[in-house]
């Protein structure tokens, strides 16, 4: 199984990398850090982000590396 790496950058963070082991294609990887983020699946507390100032809602990724 091949494993990619999605650098993602957040408010108030200089970037953080989540490592998609799962995914078929970068594209795949891209998706399922989306849905990871923005969806319900998701298996961090994020209730105390916002006031320590990290805006996951307005989160960006940069860069997909690996699956080669």
């Amino acid at each position: 199984m091949k494993q990619y790496k999605v650098v993602v950058r957040i408010p108030s963070y200089v970037e953080k990398t989540i490592y998609v082991d799962d995914a078929t294609s970068k594209a795949d990887a891209r998706k399922k850090v989306k849905e990871t983020i923005f969806g319900d699946d998701w298996g961090y507390d994020m209730s105390g982000d916002v006031e320590l100032g990290q805006f996951w809602n307005k989160a960006k990724i940069m860069s997909v590396k690996g699956g080669e």
